[in-house]
């Protein structure tokens, strides 16, 4: 199962029904930020590991039941029995570039094809979200937005999954569930996209 989000606000009332069917207290989570830079700011900054425990704390996870997972603790197998043992790993970033050297110098995605649960906050969604499932993090409707919308549908004829601020996607298998804010896009909406990107 995936979940992907925008920030660490899913403990809110918008996303609260459906997040407390996924989540329970005898979870454990790895909390794993991707990326050489937000590795030494989360590492730096005790409260951002605090913000990160927060929500899950409110869904009943006790704080000794989430971890702060160090790649370069472990070697490769190790990694993969350590990615399996968790129930879900949050993934971060603060530079996707950053993220995308990262991933590939830890064959990362190897590494996450073992883990059961991948909770994704932010723009690390659009990394790691399976090659058939395009999605769009922290869509506010800016005209940038809506021509990268558009240019997608012209080009590829499939559906885009769309994430606002106050949204989340839950995938689960062939299972999709939009959560608050969150919806999608197929060819069939372009002509209403056309408009409100004339009206910029």
């Amino acid at each position: 199962m995936y979940i992907f989000t925008n920030n660490t606000l899913y403990d809110h009332p918008w996303a609260q029904d459906d997040l407390l069917r996924v989540f329970s207290s005898a979870q454990r989570v790895a909390l794993l930020p991707i990326g050489y830079e937000t590795i030494e700011g989360f590492e730096a900054d005790p409260s951002k590991e605090e913000d990160m425990k927060r929500p899950l704390e409110h869904y009943g996870i006790p704080s000794s039941h989430i971890h702060h997972l160090r790649l370069d603790d472990y070697n490769p197998e190790e990694l993969n029995q350590k990615f399996a043992s968790f129930d879900w790993i949050v993934t971060f970033t603060t530079d996707p570039q950053d993220a995308q050297g990262y991933c590939e110098d830890y064959g990362l995605a190897y590494h996450l094809d073992h883990a059961k649960n991948i909770l994704c906050i932010g723009e690390i969604g659009e990394l790691l979200a399976p090659a058939d499932f395009p999605i769009l993090m922290h869509y506010n409707q800016e005209e940038e937005q809506i021509a990268k919308l558009i240019h997608h549908l012209e080009d590829e004829g499939v559906q885009q999954y769309v994430v606002p601020n106050e949204g989340a996607i839950i995938l689960d298998g062939d299972n999709v569930r939009f959560v608050g804010e969150a919806f999608h896009v197929s060819v069939s909406d372009l002509d209403a996209l056309y408009d409100v990107y004339r009206a910029f």
